[in-house]
């Protein structure tokens, strides 16, 4: 008797774990979608070859907004003629640089300003003729262990503005040049929020520390990225080699974490080796050879996440590919990260790393021409 209950106790559980494997599986499972380009606008009147990291945009009323990191200005770009209608000058000094950029509206633009020389952070709110209207010094409300922080590269999203908080990327290897710090585990939070209302200008919180596998493993991608769902107060933020998420919920910040990923993605092979971070012919090579997740957007009550997948570095015929060549899709799901679709596109069309929402439409960079933006609709 006692075997027979042993025995089926077994089975049952075993059928258990067989079903949590389905469901497990199901989750993971991605769902291919289409999309139809239904425009192409070209940038050229703006710059000629439209480089990443040196610009930032924002679509509004069938205008682009476009604040531009190397000449510190801020560009209107009018679709229906496809020409530069005005161009502020940002007024910094030579030792400033724009670190962070969030658009609003047209006459709402957050600037997050860092001066080099005197090592101080302003936020700055300008509206679309570049005029100033409120300036908040952030020196005074840094913690104390912020000297420990770099704040991340252009071309992820360093700030975003939820309500009356600010939150700020901040990296502990962002710019780092001694790469005896690599050996250490980050354990750091990457995210901080201040207050930034009218009557209170505070230092809030710290929250996002790395995933557990990030303090034994160098993957050379290490930026966080993050995104905010205004609607239900909530901050995300993701890592390029997890293929979960976590959403903060404001004021308490409370976190709760979801898959949102694709079993196509595949952890790096091997760790980045440490010997080699000044070795750019090596870290091209591992980016294009490995796969990482990137971007996250909120819009029309859905999630979306970039991924990128690794490819040989070079070919059968001895030529060489570049991460721009690397095969990628664009993942969509609910709140609830239960039902997640892809929209799969074609390897070399266009880059991974230029993509936006446009109200219910997106923004997306060609490869083979930096100039050319093509109007994408998904179609779900």
């Amino acid at each position: 008797m006692g075997t027979k209950l042993i025995f089926g106790a077994a089975v049952i559980f075993v059928l258990f774990c067989l079903l949590g494997l389905r469901e497990n599986e199901q989750k993971k499972q991605t769902f291919h979608v289409n999309y139809s380009v239904l425009d192409s606008i070209d940038l050229s009147d703006y710059k000629k070859d439209v480089k990443r990291g040196d610009f930032e945009l924002f679509f509004d009323n069938n205008t682009f907004l476009i604040i531009d990191r190397e000449e510190n200005s801020l560009n209107i770009f009018d679709i229906s003629t496809r020409k530069i209608v005005a161009k502020k000058a940002i007024q910094l000094d030579s030792f400033s640089s724009i670190y962070g950029v969030h658009f609003c509206t047209q006459d709402s633009i957050y600037l997050l300003i860092h001066n080099d020389k005197l090592n101080v952070e302003d936020l700055y709110l300008i509206d679309k003729n570049a005029v100033e209207k409120r300036k908040i010094d952030l020196t005074p409300l840094l913690p104390k262990d912020t000297c420990e922080y770099n704040l991340f590269a252009h071309h992820v999203t360093n700030i975003e503005v939820i309500g009356n908080y600010l939150c700020v990327l901040r990296g502990e290897c962002g710019n780092k040049i001694n790469i005896e710090y690599f050996n250490q585990k980050h354990n750091q939070n990457l995210i901080q929020l201040y207050e930034i209302d009218d009557s209170n200008e505070r230092f809030y919180n710290a929250i996002g520390k790395y995933p557990n596998h990030y303090q034994y493993h160098f993957y050379y991608n290490e930026h966080v990225r993050l995104c905010t769902n205004h609607a239900e107060k909530k901050i995300l933020i993701s890592f390029p080699n997890s293929d979960s998420i976590v959403l903060y919920k404001l004021p308490t910040l409370q976190a709760e974490t979801y898959y949102f990923g694709t079993q196509a993605y595949k952890m790096p092979a091997s760790d980045f080796p440490i010997k080699k971070f000044n070795d750019y012919q090596y870290i091209k090579k591992y980016i294009v050879e490995n796969s990482f997740y990137d971007k996250v957007f909120f819009q029309n009550n859905k999630y979306y996440r970039v991924v990128d997948f690794g490819i040989d570095y070079v070919n059968e015929d001895s030529t060489i590919n570049l991460a721009i060549e690397k095969p990628w899709q664009l993942l969509i799901s609910d709140s609830t990260f239960t039902n997640i679709k892809s929209v799969v596109f074609e390897k070399s069309k266009y880059k991974s790393y230029t993509i936006m929402p446009i109200g219910d439409k997106w923004l997306i960079q060609r490869a083979d021409d930096a100039n050319i933006f093509d109007v994408i609709k998904i179609n779900q």
